[in-house]
């Protein structure tokens, strides 16, 4: 189950990756147009996009089957 989790991980990570991409490009808009409501709403988002691996690691932990580590998909 060990590599089960690593793999599991990987594949939300690279999910995280590409919406990380997305706010990138948000985020550059908005300091174009100098909207310091957006540049805070992109940041906060990210935000939350990076701690999706340390919000999910006890739920990883817990899986005990390949099923179960199906469910955890915060993206």
């Amino acid at each position: 189950m060990t590599k089960a989790r690593a793999i599991h991980l990987e594949r939300i990570r690279a999910k995280r990756n590409i919406a990380l991409a997305v706010l990138d490009t948000s985020g550059t808009k908005a300091v174009d147009q100098e909207n310091a409501s957006l540049i805070a709403e992109v940041r906060a988002e990210k935000q939350v996009l990076r701690d999706i691996p340390q919000t999910i690691s006890e739920a990883l932990l817990a899986a005990s089957t390949i099923a179960e580590l199906k469910i955890i998909n915060p993206l």
